[in-house]
């Protein structure tokens, strides 16, 4: 094995009993383990964090020589976890934390469907190993990537968490600031206050964020018209669409559109 290469050596499939303590598992020299949550609760406390918080379905830890693995189960509803073994050969020293101990996947959904994925790529020897292992390193770390850009807090409370799924509902609608103060059950000057603590942008920039983000969605997977596509959005008018877009992206709706069909970008001459 060259030096600094990853070895996906065991794709495995963990149930925790909800009746008796599980033994957590020290991770030797060598190997880096990842243990991603598809279904029940565990109760896991983060670095720097005085207590335990408890995680569900999409929650990833990623474990590197001398961590411990996940073990406190809800009595009532055990975790189950999809697990991976990579085998490392660093030399020398310790290597040290490259992607965070505790992430969360965006989309529950991808998270089993990754589970189920893997266990069958990596069980059936369909494709090779060594790709299914490239494939998988690069998934799980484009996820915790992802969680690292969110700028979330692993203690956020429960009035963001309602917030950002309000928002991520509805924000095609017509929302006022007051409309997402109540969803998430708190007074305005407090979601301004919760917003940019915990999630770094105020309430409206979120919900601009997530309608200009939707909108680019659309521009380039379809050929909806523009118009109709900044109405959807939840847009009062096209000009203050174009105007939102083109601030966030440095280019126009139109443009991205163009400078995105697959026959123009067929048609660019080779980059050496």
């Amino acid at each position: 094995m060259r030096a600094g290469i990853r070895h996906l050596s065991n794709v495995s499939y963990y149930k925790a009993p909800g009746n008796k303590p599980i033994n957590p598992y020290v991770i030797p020299r060598g190997v880096e383990y990842v243990e991603l949550v598809v279904a029940g609760k565990v109760r896991f406390r983060p670095d720097g964090m005085r207590r335990e918080i408890e995680f569900g379905c999409g929650s990833m830890f990623w474990h590197i020589e001398g961590d411990s693995t996940i073990h406190l189960a809800d009595p009532d509803y055990p975790y189950e976890c999809l697990c991976l073994r990579f085998e490392t050969s660093f030399s020398g020293r310790r290597r040290g934390r490259v992607h965070p101990r505790v992430s969360t996947w965006e989309n529950k959904d991808d998270a089993v469907n990754f589970s189920n994925s893997m266990l069958h790529a990596f069980h059936s020897n369909t494709p090779d190993r060594r790709r299914t292992g490239e494939y998988a390193y690069s998934r799980i770390s484009w996820e915790a990537d992802l969680f690292s850009s969110r700028s979330h807090s692993l203690s956020m409370p429960a009035s963001v968490e309602k917030l950002e799924r309000f928002i991520d509902e509805s924000y095609s609608g017509n929302i006022a600031v007051s409309d997402l103060a109540g969803a998430a059950g708190v007074s305005v000057p407090h979601l301004h206050s919760l917003s940019r603590r915990y999630l770094g942008r105020s309430p409206h920039d979120l919900l601009l964020d997530r309608r200009l983000a939707e909108a680019r969605r659309l521009l380039l997977t379809g050929r909806t018209p523009i118009k109709e596509i900044s109405s959807n959005c939840g847009f009062l008018n096209i000009e203050t669409f174009y105007r939102a877009f083109s601030r966030k992206y440095r280019t126009t709706p139109a443009l991205l559109r163009r400078e995105n069909e697959p026959k123009r970008m067929l048609s660019r001459p080779a980059t050496a």
